[in-house]
């Protein structure tokens, strides 16, 4: 699906991606405000840039988990999905990008695959709902989190940073009063 080629469809508001597509382009959604539920096939390898960006009525995202070929999840991807409450990253993911789910206020629960190396910058700002991160206790891949990566996530309470964690960025859990946060050594 090619670089903004659904761009503020107003009145779109459900989509069925077929299997054997791979890319979902920069912005291919992006202002879509009446979009509430998105079902990505297996075959999808990267949701580029701002895809769903600003796609405000998005309550669920569905992702094939049966061997999805889904590597990159792209900056901006669902900023401002504000009423997302679910997704489900299959193993395999190795890049939550910048902003990726930036103002994602709705969302409570999020797993990051065991394929996951590197949480962008701002990758989960301003979701204040957000209370559980569930990171693998033995995740030797995750080596990097961003800078602000979980700031504002003012109902995070618990998160496990595994100890292949080299790189932690600047306020990554700033705003974060209720936060515990466990170094996991192993």
């Amino acid at each position: 699906i090619g670089e903004e080629a659904f761009i503020s469809c107003g009145r779109l508001t459900s989509i069925n991606i077929p299997n054997g597509l791979t890319k979902i382009g920069n912005a291919a959604f992006f202002g879509c405000r009446r979009l509430t539920k998105i079902n990505i096939p297996k075959s999808i390898t990267e949701i580029a840039a701002a895809a769903f960006y600003d796609c405000e009525d998005v309550k669920t995202v569905n992702i094939d988990q049966d061997n999805s070929k889904l590597i990159f999840i792209q900056g901006s991807a669902f900023y401002g999905c504000e009423v997302l409450t679910k997704i489900n990253l299959p193993n395999g993911v190795n890049l939550i990008g910048s902003r990726a789910f930036y103002d994602c206020e709705s969302l409570t629960k999020i797993t990051i695959p065991n394929s996951v190396t590197s949480i962008g910058e701002s990758a989960f700002v301003d979701c204040e709902n957000l209370k559980t991160v569930n990171i693998d206790k033995v995740n030797p891949k995750l080596t990097e989190i961003g800078g602000m990566a979980f700031g504002d996530c003012r109902s995070l309470t618990a998160i496990n940073i595994p100890n292949g964690v080299t790189e932690i960025g600047s306020y990554v859990f700033g705003s974060c009063y209720e936060l515990e946060v466990k170094i996991i050594q192993t």
